[in-house]
């Protein structure tokens, strides 16, 4: 698993979206990106809310970014035409 914990508000005001958008996304790419598994509430003790997804296996996308920025890009912006 993988937890997402934000760190400021600013951030934390995207955990839902990323909840809602990441299932609605994955199908439209050809690359894997995380799957939400539940988002965890603010408490008294952690301020905000934050999102548990499914790990991914293999190399990080920040690995290969540079080499694929066009190729990810362009799949990206196709998707939310």
């Amino acid at each position: 698993m993988l937890i997402r914990m934000p760190t400021a508000e600013s951030y934390a005001l995207k955990v839902p979206k990323e909840q809602a958008l990441l299932p609605k996304l994955a199908p439209h790419l050809t690359v894997s990106i995380p799957v939400p598994i539940k988002m965890g509430a603010a408490s008294g003790d952690y301020p905000y809310p934050f999102s548990i997804y499914k790990w991914l296996q293999g190399a990080s996308i920040n690995l290969r970014f540079a080499q694929k920025l066009g190729h990810y890009g362009r799949q990206l912006l196709n998707c939310v035409k």
